[in-house]
C-alpha cells in the first residue's frame, strides 16, 4: 500500500487544476488528471474519491493560494485611514479576479452549475467566503465607529458589487482584452468614494 503524502496530493492538485481550465470539469476526466499528473487512476482514487471531491480540493486551493493573502489587508488597520484599506485591498482584489486563470475557472462553474453542486461549493469557498471576510472586517469598523451601524452582510456585498461593476461582465465577456494596472486603480477608487459615500460614519 502506497503511503500518502501531502507532496503528491498538492501534485494531484496542480495537475487537476491544468486539466479542468484547459478541458473544463465536464470533459475532463480521471484518466486525463492522471496523465498529467504522471501517474496511475489509482494513485488518485487513493487520494479523492471522485472527480467532484479533486474540484473541490481545486478550489479550496486557489482560495488558499490566491486570496488568503489578501484577507491579511484588512487586519493590518494599525491606524490607516479607512479608504487606504479598502483601496489596498479593492485593488488586490481585483487584480486576482481578473486573472485569466480565475475568469476560466469560473466560466467553469457557471457552466457545470446547472448540473451540480459545484457551483455552490465555488459560492461558498470563494465569493461567499470573501463576503464573510470583509463583513467580518466592517463589523470591527462599525464596532470603533468609521462605519455607520448597518447590516455588515449587506454592506460587504454592496461593497464587492462597486468593485466588480466597470470591469468584470465587460472582461468575462471579451469585450476588454486587457486590463491595465491604471485602469484598475480608477476603478477601485470610484467604488471605494461610492461605498464610503453611503456607509461612511
Amino acid at each position: 500500500m502506497r503511503v500518502k503524502t501531502e507532496a503528491r496530493r498538492h501534485a494531484i492538485v496542480e495537475a487537476a487544476k491544468y486539466v479542468f481550465r484547459q478541458y473544463g470539469f465536464e470533459v475532463a476526466s480521471m484518466d486525463m488528471i492522471a496523465k498529467e499528473f504522471g501517474g496511475s487512476k489509482a494513485t488518485l482514487y487513493n487520494y479523492f474519491k471522485s472527480k467532484e471531491e479533486i474540484f473541490f480540493a481545486v478550489v479550496q486551493n486557489t482560495v488558499e493560494t490566491d486570496f488568503g493573502p489578501i484577507f491579511l489587508i484588512l487586519r493590518q488597520d494599525e491606524g490607516k485611514p479607512l479608504s487606504r484599506l479598502l483601496t489596498q485591498f479593492g485593488g488586490e482584489y481585483l487584480r486576482i479576479t481578473l486573472a485569466p486563470n480565475v475568469i476560466a475557472a469560473r466560466r467553469m462553474v457557471l457552466a457545470e452549475s446547472q448540473r451540480s453542486n459545484i457551483g455552490q461549493h465555488f459560492y461558498e469557498n470563494g465569493p461567499g467566503l470573501v463576503i464573510k471576510r470583509i463583513a467580518e472586517f466592517f463589523d470591527h469598523e462599525v464596532s470603533e465607529g468609521r462605519l455607520k451601524p448597518c447590516d455588515t452582510d449587506v454592506a460587504a456585498k454592496h461593497f464587492k458589487a462597486l468593485l466588480y461593476a466597470e470591469l468584470h461582465e465587460p472582461y468575462q465577456m471579451g469585450c476588454i482584452d486587457n486590463v491595465e494596472q491604471g485602469l484598475i486603480d480608477d476603478v477601485v477608487k470610484r467604488a471605494v468614494d461610492a461605498f464610503l459615500a453611503s456607509y461612511q460614519a
